[in-house]
């Protein structure tokens, strides 16, 4: 079963519950999600109606994911993954770099792991060009 609730912060929250055959509470999942549709924040309610693990993010001006925070409360694990992006002149990312929190010789800090790059073609085209495209 599913709910929505608008609030007045302009996010959207809604809840999934899962239910066995037998009628008995299974699961739920607690979504918030931002005013573009994004998700913001999930939690997940177990079988044993415990909250057992959260996840939030955090979006860039141009909707990229920028933070992934995922909260283990059974374990009390925390993993953080932050993105940064390098944007080209028509707001599109060329190159993506994922970093991880890591703790090493006493210290905590973001690692770079992975780079990932595009290149993007642009073609010139007018609206009539798409839609004759569109119309064929």
């Amino acid at each position: 079963k599913t709910s929505r609730l608008k609030t007045a912060n302009r996010q959207i929250k809604y809840c999934l519950v899962q239910i066995k055959p037998n009628r008995e509470f299974q699961s739920a999942d607690h979504n918030v999600l931002d005013i573009n549709g994004r998700i913001i924040k999930e939690e997940h309610i177990n079988e044993e109606n415990i909250l057992s693990y959260a996840n939030s993010y955090q979006y860039d001006d141009f909707g990229s994911k920028i933070e992934h925070k995922y909260e283990d409360f059974m374990s009390g694990k925390t993993e953080i993954t932050r993105w940064e992006y390098v944007y080209d002149e028509n707001s599109n990312w060329i190159k993506k770099t994922k970093f991880e929190k890591v703790e090493k010789f006493g210290e905590t800090y973001f690692e770079p792991i992975e780079s990932e790059y595009r290149d993007i073609e642009y073609h010139e085209s007018s609206i009539s060009d798409f839609a004759v495209h569109e119309a064929q």
